[in-house]
């Protein structure tokens, strides 16, 4: 899904300069933007279960602990790009 996202980032620059230069239309754009963002939410749905599951394993393993939610907490503040 990280893939997807710098995909469609790429799409979108692609449709802005075709607009520029007048091959494409601005509802080119809107829909290259929608399709980016899209992305965006599916990766971003995608880390948040990761992370859910990756502590309910934790759980059920009883092997949860302070460090683990500190993890956790830094992986969420991290950016998307750079995490999971």
């Amino acid at each position: 899904l990280r893939q997807a996202v710098a995909s469609n980032q790429s799409a979108l620059a692609a449709t802005e300069a075709g607009l520029r230069a007048g091959t494409r239309t601005i509802v080119d754009v809107l829909v290259a933007q929608r399709q980016l963002f899209g992305a965006e939410r599916d990766h971003a749905l995608a880390r948040y279960d990761y992370l859910l599951n990756v502590l309910a394993l934790k759980r059920g393993a009883g092997s949860l602990a302070a460090a683990d939610l500190e993890e956790i907490n830094a992986l969420l503040l991290a950016p998307a790009a750079d995490a999971p």
